[in-house]
Order: C-alpha cells, then structure tokens, then sequence
C-alpha cells in the first residue's frame, strides 16, 4: 500500500474501483488529500 500526500482541492471524497480491481480511495484533508493506494 502505498501512501501520498497530494494537493487536489479542498472538497474531494472519492472512492473508485480501477481496471485490475484497485482500490483508490481519495480522502479531503486540512493540507490536500491522502491518496490511498493498494
């Protein structure tokens, strides 16, 4: 898993299945968002 901190806007929760079934989950936060690799 792997975790970055990324700067993508301040209203942002999403939760999506890619092509090979991973997951991406996109968390808002105080200084960006937390992407969410697996």
């Amino acid at each position: 898993m792997n975790i970055k901190l990324i700067n993508i806007g301040d209203t942002i929760l999403e939760i999506s299945t890619q092509g090979k079934g991973e997951q991406v989950v996109v968390i808002e936060t105080g200084l960006g968002s937390l992407f969410y690799d697996w």
